[in-house]
């Protein structure tokens, strides 16, 4: 199939492919939820789910990088404001490693706080320098270590 964008004529290739097992997960987002915290929550970003079951999010509102365990009702914050190894002072939404972790570039250090796929901050790394260009924009990694 051929679409004219402009004056530049584009040529679109769709194919066939199954799922992939990530894309079949499905999510119930009607009804009553099935667990809530007694804890209120201030502001909600995008998070993501680390290996052992537990949820990464920040809360912009009140700056910090809070772990969410549903099974026992706990909010955890991790790290903590500051400059110094595993802390953070402008976090932005948390993006999966690749292995079960979670990556939370923090805009103003312009570094990552590192998160375990056990919930356990690793400490900071992904720094400008390293990777030259800025940690905010890593939407993701794969199992080998690539930024995407």
């Amino acid at each position: 199939m051929n679409i004219r964008i402009g004056g530049a004529v584009v040529a679109i290739c769709f194919t066939s492919a199954h799922p992939l097992v990530a894309q079949l997960r499905s999510v119930d987002l009607t009804g009553v939820p099935s667990k809530s915290f007694s804890t209120p929550i201030t502001s909600v970003t995008k998070g993501v789910e680390l290996a052992n079951g537990r949820f990464l999010f920040v809360d912009r509102s009140e700056v910090s990088v809070l772990l969410a365990d549903f099974s026992s009702d706990k909010l955890l914050v991790l790290g903590g404001r500051g400059a110094g190894p595993g802390e953070y002072r402008v976090p932005s939404h948390p993006v999966s490693d690749g292995k079960g972790g979670a990556i939370v570039a923090d805009q103003a250090l312009g570094r990552a706080l590192l998160v375990s796929g056990a919930g356990v901050v690793q400490g900071t790394g992904l720094t400008r320098e390293e990777i030259d260009g800025s940690p905010s924009a890593i939407r993701g990694m794969d199992s080998l270590g690539r930024l995407y």
